[in-house]
């Protein structure tokens, strides 16, 4: 779902950024005459009452809130069905989504649930199956990752297929997005080194527009100056804003160019095995890279020089930035593989994969289940 430039513009939502910008989500909320809210989180974000500075100034606004915080790491249609339910108990005339990708997830689906209430999830899943527009959606994310907080995109699992599946539709872009960091400081190490790596695979995919690319390559540039300083020192709210503004333009970018075969993959690795979407695609990134072989070297090269790399040779660009990727990877501690992967799955993995990404993911080389089964399997292994 590659957008055309006026489209993009039409649909990207407003961002305000800044420490304790959530707070200004009240005065937004009056803007747009809306009175009751349901606050789309998790369980420890009311235990730690990281919170309660958000609803204090909602109450003092005199909007009446609720709030679901059920939302559980890779949510199912079980799950989505609880929040449409608080939703509708709150008569909900606006969602607000604090949280990581799962959580937005979560906000986006039920939203789409809440205008489309005869359309059940599993007719949604695809693209452009919704057609309405959403309540007002307010996403402040938490992680700096998965950019769901300006992506048309939602990711739902189904317990029965242990896969999950994608739901793509401009109407699932947040109206606004906040870029608070002061709520990221709080972050566990392992999630900060999950983040920013979608970039890399938007810029390589096919048709996608200069300003996509733009902010791909600027993403990049974010993750490698960034990056490091937020894994090291986890109050460091100007690294931790940049970091937001990483995962901000890479959603913008991925809602432009579309994702590829890392997300296909990751998409059945993480509903089979419950592996954290961030920490499987930084794992089958450099993978499929390796894969894609030269219809990649001129996008990686650009990346490289992005970064700082001076190698003239686009094919030896290419390999340095990608040692870099592996350097970065290995300063956060991520590995290099992923264990849970059981060889019996692979067929039914590779299966799925090229199921979601063909004809659908604009990328530089089409792949079929076989060389699906392959990279799998070395992703599984360790190997390039």
């Amino acid at each position: 779902m590659s957008l055309s430039q006026p489209l993009q513009r039409r649909f990207q939502p407003t961002t305000i950024s800044g420490a304790n910008s959530v707070l200004r989500i009240p005065t937004i909320l009056q803007q747009h005459h809306v009175e009751r809210v349901l606050v789309v989180t998790t369980p420890g974000f009311i235990r730690r009452k990281s919170l309660d500075p958000l609803f204090n100034a909602l109450t003092a606004a005199g909007v009446n809130y609720a709030y679901f915080a059920d939302v559980k790491p890779d949510p199912d249609i079980a799950c989505i069905e609880a929040c449409l339910q608080a939703a509708t108990n709150q008569r909900a005339q606006a969602l607000i989504a604090v949280g990581g990708g799962s959580v937005m997830d979560c906000a986006k689906v039920t939203g789409a649930r809440l205008v489309r209430p005869r359309q059940s999830i599993q007719s949604m899943t695809g693209t452009m199956k919704i057609h309405r527009p959403l309540p007002l959606l307010i996403a402040v994310p938490t992680t700096a990752g998965s950019g769901s907080e300006v992506s048309a995109g939602a990711v739902i699992t189904d317990t029965q297929t242990h896969r999950k599946y994608p739901i793509d539709d401009l109407f699932l872009i947040p109206k606004v997005a906040i870029l608070d960091p002061q709520l990221l400081t709080g972050l566990p190490a392992k999630m900060t080194a999950y983040s920013g790596m979608d970039a890399i695979e938007a810029y390589t995919n096919k048709f996608g527009s200069r300003s996509a690319r733009e902010h791909a390559s600027h993403a990049v540039s974010l993750v490698f100056g960034y990056l490091r300083a937020t894994y090291q020192d986890p109050s460091n709210l100007v690294a931790r804003e940049r970091m937001l503004i990483a995962s901000h333009d890479a959603g913008i970018a991925f809602s432009s160019a579309y994702v590829g075969y890392v997300h296909a993959i990751s998409h059945g690795i993480g509903g089979r095995y419950h592996v954290p979407h961030g920490l499987a695609n930084a794992v089958i990134l450099p993978v499929v890279m390796a894969a894609f072989g030269d219809s990649v070297v001129p996008a990686l090269a650009a990346l490289g020089r992005t970064i700082g790399l001076t190698a003239t040779d686009d094919a030896q660009c290419a390999h340095q930035f990608m040692a870099a990727v592996d350097r970065l990877h290995a300063d956060l501690d991520l590995p290099d593989h992923l264990s849970q992967i059981q060889e019996a799955d692979i067929p039914a993995l590779a299966a799925g994969a090229a199921a979601e990404g063909n004809p659908q993911y604009p990328v530089p080389q089409i792949w079929d289940s076989t060389k699906f089964a392959t990279v799998i399997d070395r992703v599984r292994l360790g190997k390039r």
